[in-house]
């Protein structure tokens, strides 16, 4: 194998490495979007992905599971995906407020 491409797949697997949790959310609109985080990452980052796709008809919301039906809101924006029981995989609802 070629040194430059055994750097470039190390590369590759790095950038992926330590995404463990794959979340699934739908909108409000019926739009679903999957994104991959870490277990360590706080709900905070989950958050800062639906908000970063600039969707207009996002205003105030909150995160809820479906089972055990349970909303994420501020007072647990700190907590681990882990620690949220949102790991390994996860269903998300937009719930507008």
């Amino acid at each position: 194998m070629h040194p430059g491409k055994q750097l470039s797949k190390s590369r590759q697997n790095s950038s992926t490495q330590g995404k463990d949790t794959r979340i699934l959310i739908r909108f409000p609109s019926g739009v679903r979007r999957e994104q991959s985080f870490s277990s360590t990452d706080k709900i905070l980052s989950i958050y800062r992905y639906v908000d970063s796709l600039g969707l207009p008809e996002i205003g105030n919301y909150q995160l809820i599971s479906s089972f055990p039906k349970r909303a994420y809101s501020v007072d647990q924006m700190g907590m681990t995906l882990k620690d949220a029981g949102i790991y390994p995989t996860a269903f998300l609802f937009v719930e507008l407020l």
